[in-house]
């Protein structure tokens, strides 16, 4: 939503909303003399202890949502209806407006406060009083009703769990026919020793497979010897023991250490004797002997290893087997204590769901016996007192609703029908430069220009002095481009206005600028300058004058005005066959300046033909009129043809939009802010020549 827009629609629709505020005042005092007094009456109920029934209870109240709860009830249409009812069948007629009944309750606090409000005082204390005896009868059926329907409910769970409970412990009893539970724990407990007692001999005989293997080398050994089998089968099949006395493993280590004996004493011989000596030649013969007793042993001992470790496989492959066996019965007995122990649980839990629902079923036929009713009268309902209804309540309510009605119709006239209200809205709209702020002054109305203007209207003169030195000050690539056209996008936005004096500032600056009026239907920069032109563009499109037949002067120096002519209906057809564009140079080597006041764009196509033939367009918008749809509709009519839109001069811009509030400082400085020029009365020089 923009504030800003709503601000300057509010202004501009001021009458409406002094009517709108007015008629809401009118209204409100009217709706005070017709409203009949106003009786109240006030009771107050307060919280007191409960009974909390454990288990069973059906009818459980927190006191942390209670409060609230309570006061919902009690305003509820149900309290309303049976309190009705109950005075309509004791005699007592209901006013023409009902009473309105407010619960509320003090914070912090178990207070209940109860406010009723009526045209009668008499019916208002009743109706009061008729109320807090159908809240409490509200209370209580909603107890037996919840208490009936809990009982049902916990009696249905109680057959269903009893149901379940049965099966359970039919199915408990089936299992135990089947299988003993002390056997099969004890079974388990049995069957778990064996296969740690297996899986040690297999750890047994895979350290005797290694010493087997390695032939001792590198074993330690004491480890070596837990590995020897004891017994005459500790081998698995009977074989002999390889490390007995006597056996080929014993005497390989006795012949090695004998041969290890000879060659250390035959090198300490060498160190004295020689070679050939007989005592080295003796031991020479007896290391020879050893060295084949050695391999001897070698040989016998390999083939005793190997058929020892033959055997220890064949014993730890029978030991997996049956390890593999007992584990497997192992599963079976854990699956049947596990089944045992889930039924057992099924049938337990069931159990105590039934114990539970027959001790709540109790506890709802004690619910049922003791009236339970934490809440209790603290004060019965007041005499009815005379509501005090001050007028300025009255008026400032209405004065409220009005502002609010008022405001709600100019938001929705800005947003149904929006317009262009400040500077910023229109940049923001249309996204293009500001070139200018024309100032709204009410006392230059058409055919007035600036060479009409005196020294209070100094700030729209110099709105147009600010656009022309937009316009000098143009960037490079703009300043050799000095034939543009001013359009806008409706009639009424003021763009004849903006180019008949740009073109009267420009020519301040002794500029020879050439105004050309190209509205060939309603065309009127003649009557602003105050010229009396018989023949214009449209004698120029058709052929029956001259160029210079066509060029009249104005009463401003430097200032040349290109009539329209009679009206045509065909001008945009008269354009197209015309050479406008030799014209336009023509034109544009004659003059400083061209400027070209089109038609607006959404009226004919005028403007577009004649846009596309000059060097850029300037867009004329109005504050306070222009819509922006309309506007950005226009210039997406210019941009499909290419049209090069330089920048936006904003029409009718308030005083805040400007700096014309600083004029009045150097009003008294001049008489006039444009100088008329002094040219004939009827001939004007245009290219060195004089004409008509």
């Amino acid at each position: 939503m923009d504030f800003a827009t709503i601000y300057y629609d509010a202004r501009r629709l001021w009458w409406l909303i002094v009517l709108i505020f007015a008629g809401s005042l009118g209204l409100g005092y009217l709706l005070y003399k017709g409203r009949p007094p106003q009786f109240t009456s006030e009771a107050k109920m307060v919280l007191g202890g409960k009974i909390s029934i454990d288990a069973g209870s059906t009818y459980t109240e927190e006191r942390a949502d209670f409060l609230g709860t309570q006061a919902a009830v009690m305003q509820g249409d149900e309290v309303f209806r049976r309190a009705t009812k109950s005075l309509a069948d004791a005699g007592m007629a209901a006013p023409k407006t009902p009473v309105d009944l407010r619960a509320s309750f003090i914070p912090r606090t178990e207070i209940f406060l109860l406010d009723a409000t009526g045209t009668s005082a008499l019916y208002t204390r009743s109706f009061l009083q008729a109320a807090m005896k159908a809240f409490f009868d509200l209370r209580k059926e909603m107890r037996d009703q919840q208490s009936e329907s809990a009982q049902s409910a916990v009696s249905a769970e109680v057959v269903r769990v009893q149901k379940e409970l049965d099966n359970a412990s039919q199915k408990l009893v089936d299992f135990q026919r089947l299988f003993s539970v002390v056997s099969l724990e004890e079974d388990v407990t049995a069957t778990t020793t064996y296969i740690e007692t297996l899986h040690k001999r297999i750890a047994d005989l895979r350290l005797q497979r290694s010493v087997a293997t390695t032939g001792g080398a590198g074993v330690d050994p004491v480890t070596a010897a837990a590995a020897i089998p004891l017994g005459d089968n500790a081998s698995g099949d009977g074989g002999m023991n390889v490390n007995a006395t006597g056996q080929p493993q014993d005497r390989l280590l006795a012949a090695q250490q004998d041969l290890a004996i000879q060659e250390t004493e035959r090198n300490r011989l060498l160190e004295n004797l020689r070679p050939q000596h007989p005592r080295i030649r003796q031991l020479d013969i007896k290391i020879a002997q050893d060295k084949k007793l050695i391999e001897l042993f070698t040989s016998q001992s390999k083939d005793l290893h190997q058929e020892q470790i033959t055997a220890i496989d064949r014993e730890t492959e029978g030991l997996e087997k049956e390890i593999q066996q007992k584990q497997d019965h192992l599963l079976e007995l854990n699956n049947n204590l596990a089944q045992y122990q889930s039924l057992k649980s099924a049938a337990d839990n069931d159990r105590e769901t039934y114990n539970k629902l027959i001790a709540g079923m109790q506890n709802i036929d004690v619910g049922k016996q003791v009236g339970q009713e934490p809440i209790t009268i603290l004060e019965e309902p007041t005499e009815p007192r005379l509501v005090p209804n001050p007028l300025w309540i009255a008026l400032a309510e209405a004065s409220v609703t009005g502002l609010g009605l008022a405001f709600g119709l100019v938001s929705l006239w800005s947003h149904f029908a929006p317009r262009f209200q400040t500077v910023g809205a229109v940049k923001k709209a249309v996204g293009l430069p500001i070139y200018g702020r024309i100032l709204r002054d009410r006392s230059m109305s058409s055919p007035r220009t600036l060479l009409d203007c005196e020294r209070r209207q100094l700030g729209f003169a110099e709105s147009f002095r600010s656009l022309r030195s937009c316009i000098l000050h143009q960037p490079e690539a703009l300043e050799s481009q000095r034939c543009f056209a001013v359009t806008s996008a409706i009639p009424l936005e003021g763009k004849s206005t903006v180019s008949v004096n740009l073109a009267i500032a420009l020519a301040a600056t002794s500029s020879r600028v050439l105004l050309v009026d190209g509205d060939l239907r309603r065309g009127r920069l003649h009557d602003y300058l105050g010229v009396n032109a018989a023949r214009g563009l449209s004698n120029l499109l058709t052929g029956t004058s001259a160029l210079n037949e066509v060029l009249y002067s104005t009463r401003m120096q430097d200032l040349v005005l290109l009539p329209c002519g009679p009206s045509v209906s065909n001008g945009t057809e008269l354009l197209l066959r015309f050479a406008l564009d030799e014209c336009i140079q023509e034109l544009q080597r004659r003059f400083d300046y061209v400027i070209i006041d089109t038609p607006p764009v959404l009226a004919v196509d005028d403007a577009i033909t004649l846009a596309a033939r000059v060097n850029w367009t300037m867009f004329v918008v109005r504050l306070n009129y222009t819509r922006p749809a309309l506007a950005l509709r226009a210039l997406d009519e210019l941009c499909t043809r290419r049209i090069k839109v330089s920048g936006v001069v904003v029409n009718g811009a308030p005083v805040g939009e400007t700096a014309s509030n600083y004029y009045n400082y150097y009003r008294g400085l001049e008489q006039g802010p444009f100088v008329k020029g002094s040219v004939g009365s009827s001939e004007l020089a245009v290219n060195g020549r004089h004409h008509r």
